[in-house]
């Protein structure tokens, strides 16, 4: 059974490591940034240096427009920290710690909590 909803946090957007905020909302300008977060309903917070971290609790499973069919979305199950190499995941955590890692090592599934 899959979970009935999924949880996506986005850790600091940071250069070198992520997209900056900058180029992933296609703006410099904090209060647009803001504005579409409020309306996308993800939860966002300026952090440090000027990074931001959003976080969205959203269905994991919806119907298809035309077909009706379900569908599921998530590929946390392929790039999560716990599916790295050994080594590999404590050279991350080293270096950012569990909840700094970058974004597409974090997502989560099972009812808005975080995975294993």
């Amino acid at each position: 059974m899959l979970p009935s909803e999924t949880s996506h946090v986005r850790p600091e957007l940071r250069a070198g490591v992520d997209l900056p905020w900058q180029e992933v909302f296609g703006t410099t300008n904090r209060s647009e940034v803001e504005g579409y977060c409020r309306a996308a309903n993800l939860q966002f917070e300026w952090r440090s240096n000027g990074r931001l971290r959003t976080h969205r609790v959203a269905p994991a499973i919806l119907l298809h427009p035309y077909k009706g069919t379900e569908l599921w979305f998530n590929h946390a199950h392929l790039f999560h920290v716990s599916n790295l190499e050994p080594t590999l995941k404590e050279s991350l955590l080293r270096e950012f710690g569990e909840e700094d890692l970058p974004e597409i090592l974090t997502m989560a599934t099972a009812r808005g909590s975080k995975m294993p």
